[in-house]
Formats: C-alpha cells, sequence, structure tokens
C-alpha cells in the first residue's frame, strides 16, 4: 500500500513530464474505440460494402495495436532514462530493485489506465461525429443515433491492459537487472563517445542504402516503362525503401556531419562547433529511432496521399465515367434522327451538342499483365482535340496529347483500368505502329464503349485509311449532349428508352455504388493522424531523452560565461536538425511514394501528393516547437 501511495505522488510530481505521453494515447485510443465501434455498428452495417468496409477496418485496428506496442515500447524508455539517478538513490536506501521497479511499473499502469479511461470517453464523445463523418464521406444518408457500445469499450479496455502489461513487464525486467552504477550515471554517460571518428565502411553501408532508396524509389515511379507487374513492385519497392532507409541512418548522416564539420570556416562559424559534435553523438546514438521515424513518414505521406487521390478519384469518377449527360452510339440513319430529336427536346439548355465517327478494329499488344488482345474503338486525332476543347474541365485540362504520325498510335486508358501498361508496339489490322503516348482518358461514357475497353487516337490520315478498309459494321457515330443541369436527362431517357439504341445517362450515377472509394480515404486520413502522433512523439521522447545527457555539459558552459542566447539559438538549432533529417528521407520516399499511388488511381496532376506534404509539414513544425521548448526547460 505504501508503494502505490508512492506511485501516485510520483504521478502527480511527474505529470509534466507524462503529458506528451498522455494526450498522444488519449486521442489514438479514441481512434481505435470509433474504429471498434465502426465494425459492429448497426447503422454502418446497412452500409452497400458493408463486408469489405469491415475487412478494411479490422486490417486499420490491427495496425493500430502494433502502433501502439511500439509507442508504449519507446515512451517507457523514455521514462525509465528520466528516472534512472533517483532510481539510483532509492537503492543507496536501501530498496531493492525488485520493489523500484515495480513502483515504476505501477506508475506506468496508472498512467495507462488514466490514459485508456480518458481516451475511451473521447471516443464516446466523439463516436457519433464520427459515425456521421463516415456515412456522410461514403454517401449513405443514415441517421446516426448516439449509442455507446460497451462491447467495444471491453475490447479496448482488454487489448491496452494486455499491451500495458506487456510494456511495463518489459521495463520491470530491465529495472531489476540494472547495477547500481548505471543507475547513477545518468548524466555522464556516453560523454566520450562525443568524439566520433570518421569510418568509411560506415560511409560505404551509407552510400549502399542510398542507392537502394533510390532504386526503390526509381521501380515505384517508373515500373510502367519497364511492363513490371503492379504487384511485384508493392513488394520490391517498399522492401528497397525501408532497408536503405535503415542503412542510411546506421550512420551515413553522422558521416556527413562528420565531413561536414572538417570544413573550418563551418565549424567556426555561430554555434557549429556544439551542434556538429552534439549532431554526431545525437545520430548515432538514435540512428534506429531516425530509421523509423523516417519509415512512417514514408507510410503517413503515402497514405494520406492515397487518401487525397481516392478523393480526388471519386469526384472525378462522375466525370470519367459520364462525361457527357447524355451519349448514343448509332450506326444508321433512323437512329442518328431519333437521337437528335430526343437532344433538339433540350434546345436552349445544353451546353454543348455534337457528334464525331469512331471505328471497331482488332489490337494486339503486350501488357505488363500479359497479352492484350480486344477489338476497340479508333478515333481521329482532329476530333479528340475538338471533343477535348469543348469538354468538361477535367477532359480539357488533363489530356492534352502530342499529335500522333501516321505510324503513331495514343493509347486512351480508362480510369477504372489501374496500373496497366503496355508495350511499345501495337498491331491493328495487321500493320504495326507505335505507341507514342499512354494517357487516361474517357472520351467514351460508360456501358457504351471506354467502361471497360480502351480506346486509340490516330492521325487523321490513317484514320481515313483505316476507314476506307473496315467493313461497314464497325463504322460508328458518336452523338453526346451535356446540360447546364447536368443530370437532369429524364426527358432524352424517356424518348431513347425502349428504341434500341445504345445510350448512357449521367443520371444513373449512383453514388452508393462507390462507397469504398470515399472510405478509404476516411480511414487514410485517421491512419495519418495516427502516423503523425506516433512520428512526432518518438522524436520527442527521443530528442529530450539526450537533454539527460547533455545538461551537464550546458551547465559547464553556463559556468564559464557562454551567453544563454547562444545556448537557446544551438538547441533551437539542433532540434531543427534532428528532426530534418527524418522529414527530408521520410518526404523522399513518400513522394515516391505518393506518385506510385496517384499513378496506380490514374489520377493526374501532383496536388494530392503537395497538399499531404503541406499539412504534415505544419504539425511536424508543432512538435518541433513544443520539443525545442521542452528541451531549453530540461537544461536549465
Amino acid at each position: 500500500m505504501r508503494l502505490f501511495k508512492i506511485s501516485l505522488k510520483n504521478v502527480k510530481h511527474n505529470i509534466k513530464n507524462y503529458t506528451m505521453y498522455i494526450l498522444s494515447m488519449v486521442v489514438c485510443i479514441a481512434i481505435f474505440y470509433n474504429f471498434m465501434c465502426a465494425g459492429s455498428s448497426d447503422d454502418i452495417e446497412i452500409m452497400k460494402d458493408f463486408t469489405s468496409m469491415r475487412a478494411l477496418i479490422g486490417m486499420c485496428v490491427f495496425i493500430l495495436i502494433l502502433f501502439f506496442i511500439s509507442f508504449m515500447n519507446y515512451s517507457t524508455e523514455f521514462f525509465v532514462s528520466r528516472r534512472k539517478k533517483e532510481f539510483g538513490i532509492y537503492t543507496f536506501m536501501g530498496v531493492e530493485n525488485k520493489k523500484i521497479a515495480y513502483l515504476f511499473a505501477q506508475e506506468g499502469l496508472i498512467i495507462g489506465i488514466i490514459s485508456v479511461i480518458s481516451g475511451i470517453i473521447l471516443g464516446i464523445v466523439t463516436n457519433r461525429m464520427f459515425m456521421m463523418g463516415m456515412a456522410k464521406v461514403v454517401g449513405e444518408n443514415t441517421s446516426i443515433d448516439f449509442e455507446i457500445s460497451y462491447t467495444s469499450i471491453i475490447y479496448t479496455f482488454i487489448i491496452f491492459a494486455f499491451i500495458l502489461m506487456y510494456s511495463f513487464i518489459r521495463e520491470y525486467i530491465k529495472i531489476i537487472r540494472m547495477e547500481t552504477s548505471e543507475l547513477l550515471k545518468s548524466g555522464r554517460s556516453d560523454m566520450k563517445d562525443y568524439k566520433i571518428k570518421s569510418s568509411w565502411l560506415r560511409f560505404s553501408i551509407g552510400i549502399l542504402g542510398l542507392v537502394m532508396f533510390i532504386s526503390g524509389g526509381y521501380i515505384a515511379l517508373n515500373y510502367l516503362d519497364y511492363n513490371l507487374n503492379m504487384s511485384h513492385v508493392i513488394i520490391i519497392s517498399p522492401l528497397l525503401m525501408i532497408i536503405g532507409i535503415n542503412l542510411m541512418c546506421r550512420g551515413f548522416i553522422t558521416e556527413v556531419v562528420l565531413r561536414i564539420s572538417k570544413n573550418k570556416k563551418i565549424l567556426y562559424k555561430g554555434t557549429n562547433i556544439i551542434n556538429f559534435s552534439s549532431m554526431s553523438f545525437n545520430f548515432i546514438k538514435n540512428n534506429k529511432v531516425l530509421a523509423i521515424t523516417s519509415v512512417l513518414i514514408v507510410c503517413c505521406i503515402t497514405a494520406f496521399t492515397s487518401g487525397l487521390s481516392t478523393k480526388m478519384m471519386f469526384k472525378d469518377l462522375m466525370i470519367s465515367k459520364f462525361p457527357y449527360s447524355v451519349a448514343a452510339s448509332v450506326q444508321d440513319k433512323n437512329q442518328e434522327m431519333t437521337v437528335k430529336k430526343a437532344f433538339d427536346s433540350e434546345r436552349g439548355r445544353e451546353l454543348f451538342n455534337t457528334d464525331f465517327d469512331y471505328i471497331k478494329a482488332e489490337l494486339y499488344m503486350n501488357s505488363n499483365f500479359g497479352e492484350y488482345k480486344e477489338k476497340d474503338p479508333i478515333i481521329s486525332y482532329s476530333d479528340y482535340e475538338r471533343i477535348r476543347n469543348i469538354q468538361l474541365d477535367p477532359l480539357k485540362k488533363n489530356m492534352k496529347i502530342e499529335k500522333p504520325d501516321d505510324n503513331e498510335i495514343v493509347c486512351l486508358i480508362p480510369s477504372n483500368i489501374m496500373g496497366v501498361s503496355f508495350g511499345k508496339e501495337a498491331n491493328m489490322n495487321g500493320k504495326i505502329y507505335n505507341i507514342c503516348e499512354q494517357k487516361t482518358g474517357y472520351i467514351f461514357s460508360e456501358d457504351i464503349e471506354g467502361n471497360t475497353d480502351m480506346a486509340f487516337v490516330v492521325s487523321d490520315d490513317t484514320y481515313k485509311t483505316i476507314r476506307s478498309s473496315s467493313n461497314k459494321e464497325d463504322i460508328y457515330k458518336y452523338m453526346v449532349i451535356s446540360l447546364k443541369n447536368y443530370r437532369e436527362t429524364e426527358n432524352i431517357s424517356k424518348t431513347l428508352d425502349n428504341t434500341g439504341i445504345e445510350f448512357s445517362d449521367a443520371h444513373n450515377f449512383i453514388q452508393r455504388d462507390y462507397q469504398m472509394f470515399n472510405l478509404i480515404y476516411f480511414i487514410s486520413v485517421f491512419m495519418s493522424i495516427v502516423f503523425v502522433i506516433a512520428i512526432g512523439s518518438m522524436l520527442y521522447f527521443r530528442y529530450i531523452t539526450s537533454a539527460i545527457d547533455e545538461k551537464m555539459k550546458f551547465d559547464i558552459m553556463r559556468k564559464i560565461g557562454v551567453d544563454s542566447k547562444f545556448i537557446n539559438k544551438s538547441v533551437i538549432y539542433q532540434a531543427i536538425l534532428f528532426f530534418f533529417i527524418p522529414y527530408v528521407i521520410g518526404i523522399s520516399g513518400g513522394i515516391f511514394g505518393g506518385i506510385f499511388a496517384k499513378n496506380a488511381l490514374n489520377v493526374m496532376g501532383i496536388s494530392p501528393i503537395l497538399e499531404a506534404i503541406g499539412i504534415f509539414t505544419l504539425i511536424y513544425i508543432v512538435y518541433i516547437f513544443i520539443t525545442a521548448r521542452k528541451y531549453l526547460r530540461e537544461i536549465r
């Protein structure tokens, strides 16, 4: 009982040190609880793709559990480092290591229980908002009632109880095995390691890591050019990048700092003489944390970019599947007159009303998924450009192509075909054409041409040649209209129904059929939040731990008359660099991963990547500021 009271007093005394840990845990546990509720909610269960959604949510829950185990391990190591000297004093007072370890384990459990209970309460308070947000994002108009899921509360508490027990038993064993001298040397340990010598082996390993990192990124960006299978790239590219990041952080960064510090003009400028010695020490001591956080940044940027790309993909989905209000494919004059009459009924309400010819031709090509053999539509370059210039903005902006020569062909890939690329040549009607460009395109509407079919653009002369040798049944006229009120197409649909004419109507686009796209976006945002908390907290705990070791150094500097502004400037500079290294590596990898995800989803432009990096950077800067401020307090 007496030890328990001491534990409670210690928790109250050290509550400021636990603040970052508690806040991080509370937010993450609240997210975890909400995901648990979403997986079993009756309101969410009515959604069309609930089975797939539950599987996706289950995967996120599993990832969160792994994160919590790692996060608690790092945070408890931080707390032990801070308390080593205090534990050593307890030892001199005659307290056994077992009791010290038990005391610390009790403190950890108290803090853990506070975090879990607070996190569950926050999760309960925000649950209805979370569910409503999910329902709205996936296109459901379901009414969400406030409810408390007792099953989710029990599961959340049990899971975190096991994680807490594992984490603090691990530290309990560590403390028991510590010698008294080790407990008392806090603040002096590793001072000799400030004199770090340059190593060609370390430098060579770092160069190898850099090569592997760049190779992984290059494969992610250019796999289509080499017809590599996407499923293989998803394994090979991340593996190369993760190994590369670990090798770079294992000492390569330290080598770079050491080699820069040999330049006396740089070394004796400002606070650099302090910064370079401390940075070398910190990078060597914390290379594992720098590697882990760099990988987490890659995951965070990639996940966030994937979510934003999915959101953008969904926004463009209706336009890509229905680029016109109504489109019809006809082959004779009677059908053409019927469609013209239907379109004329909307006179004055249309944005544009036009038509173009196309031909169905057999094409043979090699792709990264095997041999491709289909009968696909061919259009002329002039018709393509005419349609593109009167079309809605997404098509007009993003689908500009180079004019093909007579022996060239441009491949338009539908947005629903992901990760496909073709070779350099296509065999059409027995003649070989060079594939000069491959573009994500939607010149045809869904349910006519372009839903699962490719489309190809050829020069005007080539089109005339192909048309002259084609059978009549392979020649079509494509008639399209877009209205000012895009989806008000009932009048046209009534006229064309039961005529036997193949047509596509934008009114048939059902948002509910694409719930998974929006759910991926929703989940990726919350997973990115967890990744950001993990990254910032790990770097915070690790960097603040070094304050314990460096406090004596700064005390000596003050005694010999070093100005406080000089020390503050040095600390801020070191904090920025400590966070900057994993940031640069992680953002570089995140750009590779983000471009890969964006290309796999057939999303045009780089705005998802820039938005993901921008939001992450703002949050990251806040963590740097908090860490530098806390570090300055520690060394005073």
